[in-house]
């Protein structure tokens, strides 16, 4: 009898899918209108070129945040954080980063306090390390004479 026939090959695996693809960038901002190249720099802040694109006007309109919460339909006495106006949040933001100045500095005057300590009372060193009675304990050291070759 004839010998039995191979299996037919396996078909190859199937292409791996393609990468995702990235996403849609957001469209540019608008352009700065071109009666503004006109209007910049006259000292009046014209609403119509009190834009980012335009600069706020090129700087004509000199309160930006202002300008941003109008963009947002907000009025200037409207601006409130959990019940507090533009200014108690400003100084609150103001008083913490200075807190946290001299917190940080306190610190930093505590660790060079302690750094002075440990060196008067010895057991340490300059560079963070013990002193390990070899060097810097204060002992005479007796002179090594050189060895002779023989």
């Amino acid at each position: 009898p004839p010998p039995p026939s191979p299996p037919p090959p396996s078909p190859p695996p199937p292409p791996p899918p393609p990468p995702p693809s990235a996403s849609p960038s957001p469209p540019p901002p608008a352009p700065c209108p071109r009666k503004c190249g006109k209007l910049a720099g006259n000292g009046v802040c014209d609403d119509e070129c009190n834009l980012p694109t335009c600069l706020w006007d090129a700087g004509d309109c000199k309160d930006v945040v202002d300008s941003i919460f109008k963009m947002a339909g907000l009025e200037k006495g409207e601006f409130k954080i959990m019940g507090f106006n533009k200014t108690v949040v400003v100084a609150s933001l103001a008083g913490g980063i200075l807190l946290g100045l001299v917190g940080v500095l306190f610190i930093l005057y505590c660790r060079r306090r302690q750094r002075k300590l440990a060196m008067k009372k010895g057991g340490f060193t300059q560079y963070g390390g013990t002193d390990d009675g070899v060097f810097g304990s204060g002992e005479a050291m007796e002179p090594v004479a050189p060895e002779t070759a023989e």
